[in-house]
């Protein structure tokens, strides 16, 4: 189960929003993962000679100029339109453009794949994209594949804060510079446009059983230490600090969608049809609930599942 409609738009409103605080006049992430993703990119596809050594940072004179092939807003002749005010809160935006959607586009707009609509100026969106310790999605070259990072399981292991941090911002980078300029992805090796940033993960159900076939996706069995990897993971993809602190306010990186609520460790009957546990309610608050509360409180995670 996801949040309201209207939370989907405040979702897409924020994420879609950060292009604007960061780049002045333009969509480009700049952060130095971001950029030297768009650099190694662009040089395959102009084919010259990838970077032979990737410096530390990268100041912002050096960013590469790429201009965006998708707008991250509203254009002519929509940018009228009262949920085009990016002074407004986004809930507040979100709310006027759901009022005015039809049945058959609120509908449609549930969905996974939600399809654009041209009366609206709203464009294509998805929410189906996935990174729980990298991103997952096609190599956008034949040599050259987003990172993956060591699973859940194995990276909660380092009792490492920053680390976790640093890996939830990385992932994040790389598919953000994808989805800022599609024009660097080649199609050859079966990758696909990125078309949102609405992101599943992390995944913080405790582990129960050592049969369940996802507890390499979760950080482990202790729900303390489940909750901060969780939170550190959200605040690095949304963009926000060690401490919760988001810089550009409610606009983010990204929507990280933390799953499963809740109690969640089988793999069939997901949807109740199995799932007859008699759980108390203390060991929910106790146990259960510790990772979600530590991920809301902390670091605002956009969405849940």
């Amino acid at each position: 189960m996801h949040r309201s409609l209207s939370s989907s738009f405040v979702g897409l409103i924020v994420a879609l929003g950060v292009g604007q605080a960061l780049g002045a006049g333009t969509s480009s992430l700049r952060s130095p993962y971001a950029l030297l993703f768009f650099a190694r990119l662009a040089r395959e596809v102009r084919g010259q000679t990838a970077l032979s050594q990737a410096p530390t940072s990268v100041p912002p004179t050096a960013a590469p100029t790429i201009a965006p092939t998708r707008s991250h807003g509203c254009l002519a002749p929509h940018e009228t339109y009262p949920w085009c005010d990016a002074a407004l809160p986004a809930a507040e935006r979100a709310a006027l453009l759901v009022d005015e959607l039809t049945i058959p586009e609120l509908i449609a707009s549930m969905q996974d794949e939600q399809p654009s609509i041209g009366r609206l100026g709203v464009q294509q969106y998805a929410y189906g994209y996935e990174a729980l310790h990298g991103f997952v999605g096609r190599c956008p070259f034949e040599d050259r594949c987003f990172t993956s990072f060591p699973c859940s399981s194995a990276s909660a292991s380092a009792f490492n804060r920053t680390l976790w941090h640093a890996i939830g911002a990385a992932q994040i980078d790389e598919m953000r510079g994808v989805y800022n300029d599609e024009t660097l992805v080649s199609t050859q090796y079966g990758m696909k446009p990125i078309r949102g940033m609405h992101v599943r993960g992390p995944q913080i159900n405790p582990h129960r059983d050592p049969r369940w076939g996802r507890n390499g996706n979760s950080p482990g069995e202790d729900a303390f230490l489940e909750g901060q990897y969780g939170a550190m993971m959200v605040l690095g993809g949304q963009g926000g600090d060690e401490f919760g602190h988001y810089a550009f306010g409610e606009r983010r990186k990204a929507i990280c969608e933390m799953k499963h609520f809740d109690a969640y460790s089988v793999e069939a009957g997901r949807n109740g049809e199995m799932n007859n546990f008699d759980i108390s309610l203390r060991d929910l608050v106790d146990y259960y609930f510790v990772p979600l509360k530590a991920c809301i409180q902390l670091a605002d995670v956009g969405a849940y599942m």
